[in-house]
């Protein structure tokens, strides 16, 4: 019989539940931004926790509402923050092929509307010469082309699909290091918008004049900077996810092929 486990994950706590609590803050701001006893009695006696006695329920409630708000809050920073991002800063695995010299970043280009909704400046890269590409960069080339066929390395993202494949086929506990890379970016991701929510939160007290404007101008610079920090963080675990991936997979291909010899 197959074992049945709850189907829970580490991704799922940091990238979706944490961002979504801090979220749920941001929420709760815009109805209390001066975080009053009084008004937080008015907000509690509006909700079906006002009925509530058993503190478990009422965890669980909230637990439940945080989780399905980072899901709100992981999609919206998908569309918003990292299409965006890689769109002009890069994806994380061309950046990584860039930094082996595989491929030569020419910064942003315009490339134009052409009838798509989609941005119109888009960073480019090119091929580099054989001569230019690293030493580990052709490592990495040769492992690829050995596994899955000549002129598969041409296609960037499908080449990363099967990279990603087979590092979770054959090296368990890599893939597992890069499962939490990855939800560390994805959590970082979310926060930014979270911060953000926050930001207008108190920028909405404010107009309502419930918060001061030196509480105001302290409170935005202070979101202003986490937002930055969360940013560079997020752009930062994804690069070392996608560099975790492609060593797992050069050490797989590599042992794959003393065996054989």
């Amino acid at each position: 019989m197959k074992e049945f486990s709850i189907p829970f994950s580490l991704f799922d706590f940091f990238a979706i539940l944490l961002p979504g609590a801090v979220g749920a803050f941001g929420l709760y701001l815009f109805a209390n931004p001066a975080l009053t006893a009084a008004g937080h009695q008015a907000i509690v006696s509006k909700t079906i926790f006002a009925q509530a006695n058993d503190q478990i329920a009422v965890i669980t409630g909230l637990v439940l509402f945080s989780y399905l708000l980072g899901q709100v809050l992981n999609a919206v920073s998908e569309m918003c923050l990292d299409r965006p991002a890689n769109t002009l800063l890069g994806w994380s695995a061309s950046e990584h092929l860039a930094s082996l010299k595989l491929s030569i970043d020419h910064g942003l280009k315009w490339t134009g509307f052409h009838g798509k909704l989609r941005c119109p400046v888009q960073r480019q890269y090119e091929w580099a010469a054989p001569d230019q590409v690293s030493d580990i960069g052709r490592l990495l080339r040769n492992c690829v082309e050995k596994k899955f066929g000549q002129g598969v390395f041409e296609h960037p993202s499908y080449t990363f699909g099967l990279v990603q494949a087979a590092v979770r086929e054959h090296m368990k506990e890599a893939a597992a290091t890069s499962q939490i890379y990855i939800a560390t970016a994805v959590m970082f991701q979310s926060l930014v918008v979270a911060t953000l929510l926050i930001g207008v939160a108190l920028a909405w007290g404010y107009a309502a004049r419930q918060i001061a404007a030196a509480s105001l101008i302290g409170s935005e610079a202070l979101g202003l900077g986490l937002a930055l920090i969360f940013f560079f963080s997020y752009r930062r675990y994804k690069r070392m996810w996608a560099n975790a991936l492609y060593v797992a997979f050069v050490v797989w291909a590599r042992e794959a092929s003393s065996a054989s010899n």
